[in-house]
């Protein structure tokens, strides 16, 4: 698709295998071949908007070592969400753990927000077409995370997790105004933290 896509911009297509496939060492593969002092990442979802003409002054201004972004949903708009997305030169995304399926920058510095938000367009199925990458996170870390309570406690602490992240996401983060669909997408969300502590729960204990 990009090779056969006609563009005004300097455009350069590298292609590298990851078995099995890291977001993390396949960003960082990207950053090692950036040339300009600032990156951004955009995933095949996300879309900019005008106002993001304006980013040169913000970076000129501020001199920020990250820059986050709201990212604004086409299924549930009103839900609170923003990523790290800009970046200096030099600096990378984590390989391990969670990073590989959401990769996380390794920075220790708080990000500056930029005013302009990020449109995300992900369709009409969201969460049914991110299903596998959820599964896949969630494996990673049931693999990662060690037992150190009982099943039962642990089971338990499922239950209040999946309390947690609903509320957190359905009310704290404005899902609820996005009405059934903003139910399902807290639904999922809250279900994937329960189901992690599930399986966690079935791992022999670490003594």
């Amino acid at each position: 698709l990009i090779k056969n896509t006609p563009t005004s911009y300097p455009v350069r297509l590298y292609e590298q295998k990851f078995v099995p496939f890291n977001f993390g060492k396949a960003f960082n593969s990207a950053i090692d071949r950036c040339e300009m002092d600032y990156i951004l990442f955009l995933e095949a979802d996300q879309r900019l908007r005008p106002g993001f003409k304006n980013i040169k002054e913000f970076l000129e201004k501020n001199k920020p070592e990250t820059v986050r972004f709201r990212l604004v949903d086409d299924i549930v708009p009103h839900f609170i969400q923003y990523q790290t997305r800009m970046f200096r030169k030099g600096i990378k995304y984590f390989e391990d753990g969670e990073s590989a399926i959401h990769p996380v920058i390794a920075s220790k510095n708080p990000p500056m927000d930029f005013y302009e938000p990020l449109d995300h367009l992900q369709g009409g199925k969201y969460k049914m077409r991110r299903s596998r990458q959820d599964k896949e996170a969630m494996r990673l870390n049931v693999q990662k995370i060690d037992k150190t309570r009982g099943t039962l406690r642990e089971m338990a602490r499922g239950v209040f997790a999946f309390y947690y992240v609903f509320k957190s996401t359905y009310f704290k983060r404005d899902a609820w105004k996005d009405g059934w669909v903003g139910f399902k997408y807290a639904f999922k969300k809250a279900q994937i933290r329960f189901f992690t502590h599930f399986y966690i729960a079935l791992k022999p204990r670490k003594s």
